[in-house]
């Protein structure tokens, strides 16, 4: 498993920057990788109501294609929820599975309130 599992605590609050020093990658990405490694998951509740179970990935190529990275890869990710502005809690570790099926899109999209999702993250937590 990733060596930095334990530096994170479940419900703690972490900034962007903090998780950066961590995990390294991007700032501002929903999946920030290094090496061509999805290093976290940031994701927020108003664009995924069903996180941190399923994520809805959007049609930007750069979206969809971090999203494949992560489903490709065997190593669990941190994931935090976005709590308020640069505030992220950390809920654990999880891997990914890429869900292309368009009756499940269609669903989730229409619960969500968006018409930009071509996929779905399904995502499974590592204990």
């Amino acid at each position: 498993m990733n060596e930095n599992i334990n530096k994170f605590i479940l419900g703690e609050c972490y900034t962007r920057q903090q998780i950066h020093d961590v995990v390294g990658g991007e700032l501002v990405t929903y999946l920030p990788s290094v090496n061509r490694k999805i290093v976290a998951g940031c994701f927020t509740f108003g664009l995924n109501p069903k996180l941190p179970y399923k994520i809805l990935v959007g049609d930007a190529p750069l979206v969809v294609q971090k999203a494949r990275m992560l489903c490709e890869q065997e190593e669990p990710v941190p994931v935090f929820s976005k709590i308020d502005v640069n505030k992220w809690e950390y809920i654990g570790y999880f891997r990914a599975k890429y869900i292309d099926n368009a009756i499940d899109i269609k669903l989730h999209a229409f619960e969500a309130g968006r018409n930009d999702v071509v996929g779905i993250l399904e995502l499974e937590e590592v204990k």
